[in-house]
């Protein structure tokens, strides 16, 4: 069972990437609740994977090992939102799929993440036996692993330096991080100003020219919204997070309250 879980996540990976190759959409969740039990729920929507946030959530790599383990079990690809590069290598050595960067801001960001998580001679991954190969059951088929690599893009150097960025060839996507980026031009949450959206622009426009897939975070359950970035082009796209998803339908109960009471 262990060894079809690993070949089963790089099938999905190699999906994904068919997927943004082409101009397809690939939608994830989102998890900041450390709890199995939510992992599980979340693995039974039709999502191509779901990202454990490790930057702004509760999770830390003690808990990834249940919460993927729930995943895999629910045929869901486990990805982890990094805070720092040091637990890029620990999240991949329990499960993770693929990862997600924050504030990537050079082409040296990438490169340095990039061989973290790669195995020589891509990369300088330290081998060894762990739950991402079985414990060693799988340990050669674990050797040729690939990753996702998804950078986020939240800051002005990231923009400045977007088109070299971008040329490293190792991103299967850039990811927008629209709170970052507004306050990094002292402009937090100013998501409608004509200046955050031309930024916005340049970012999609260099995606496009070389041909990198684009995505950003439709935090709210909304459909309307998610449509809306579709049709904007936008092709690696997480939808909601657990937490908003839970607050979406309390506030449902909430707003119909005289109906039961």
């Amino acid at each position: 069972m262990c060894y079809d879980i690993i070949m089963d996540k790089k099938f999905k990976v190699g999906y994904i990437r068919t997927l943004l190759s082409i101009g397809r959409v690939s939608l994830g969740g989102w998890m900041q609740i450390p709890s199995p039990e939510i992992a599980e729920i979340m693995s039974k929507v039709k999502f191509d994977w779901v990202a454990v946030d490790m930057e702004h959530g509760s999770i830390g790599i003690d808990q990834l090992p249940n919460i993927f383990r729930a995943m895999e079990l629910n045929n869901m690809l486990p990805v982890a939102r990094i805070a720092n590069e040091s637990q890029a290598v620990r999240a991949m050595e329990v499960g993770a799929a693929g990862i997600i960067v924050p504030n990537i801001e050079s082409a040296e960001d990438v490169e340095k993440i990039y061989s973290s998580i790669q195995y020589p001679p891509r990369g300088k991954r330290g081998v060894g036996y762990n739950r991402g190969n079985c414990y060693g059951v799988n340990f050669n088929n674990d050797l040729d692993d690939d990753p996702l690599l998804v950078g986020m893009i939240e800051s002005q150097n990231a923009v400045n330096n977007i088109d070299e960025i971008l040329d490293t060839g190792k991103l299967d996507a850039v990811l927008i991080g629209p709170y970052d980026l507004t306050a990094s031009f002292k402009m937090t949450g100013q998501f409608d100003s004509p200046f955050i959206k031309g930024v916005v622009k340049q970012i999609k426009e260099s995606c496009n020219r070389k041909n990198v897939a684009v995505g950003i975070h439709v935090i709210q359950p909304d459909m309307s919204k998610l449509k809306e970035v579709v049709e904007e082009g936008y092709t690696f796209i997480p939808y909601a997070t657990d937490g908003t998803l839970l607050s979406h339908g309390l506030d449902n109960i909430s707003n119909n309250d005289e109906t039961f009471l």
